[in-house]
């Protein structure tokens, strides 16, 4: 027997019983509750590398779908989503910026730009366009498109988080298009 089938026969005996399992794709790990109050963590070959514990011990199992968000979370590399998130609102914001000026717009209008986000001109400043996730428009994005894009929903308790990362990186990708393009049209 290789030793690849005897690790797949190891995993598969450590994973008999299991009443929820999920796969951690960044850790190659797979995730097992088999009932009670302990999820474990596996290696490929079947060893037992990682436990915790959750759920009310008053009871005599842990809720399932509490056991599936638990497993979500210890799954979840929340710095990468956060990353992600500023990097998405990033490049919308670069979009929105894109129709401050465009070929009809004069050296004055792109100077007066250009001046006022690198004086931090408050009246230049609100005029740009800021994050869309009032959803008021009616193909424009909410707070739960973001999220989603993450497998997250508004309870998710870093959803905060994330939507501030969107906004941020929103407000950024406006700023870098705008003195680009001024620059671009001031050359």
């Amino acid at each position: 027997m290789t030793d690849s089938a005897y690790c797949g026969e190891r995993l598969m005996a450590a994973l008999d019983g299991v009443k929820l399992a999920r796969y951690d794709a960044n850790a190659g790990a797979p995730l097992a509750w088999f009932g009670g109050h302990g999820v474990h963590v596996y290696d490929a070959a079947g060893t037992e590398v990682d436990y915790w514990t959750l759920g009310d011990f008053s009871k005599d199992d842990a809720d399932v779908d509490e056991v599936a968000e638990s497993i979500a979370r210890h799954i979840l590399c929340i710095d990468d989503v956060l990353e992600r998130a500023e990097q998405e609102g990033f490049e919308h914001g670069v979009t929105a910026g894109s129709w401050l000026l465009d070929g009809n717009s004069s050296e004055e209008a792109a100077r007066r730009l250009l001046t006022g986000i690198e004086d931090g001109d408050p009246e230049i400043l609100d005029a740009l366009p800021s994050s869309p996730l009032s959803g008021e428009w009616a193909d424009s994005l909410t707070p739960a498109d973001v999220l989603g894009w993450y497998d997250l929903d508004e309870d998710h308790e870093a959803a905060d988080d994330v939507l501030r990362a969107f906004e941020d990186g929103f407000s950024r990708g406006v700023e870098a298009e705008a003195v680009r393009s001024a620059t671009a049209l001031l050359a």
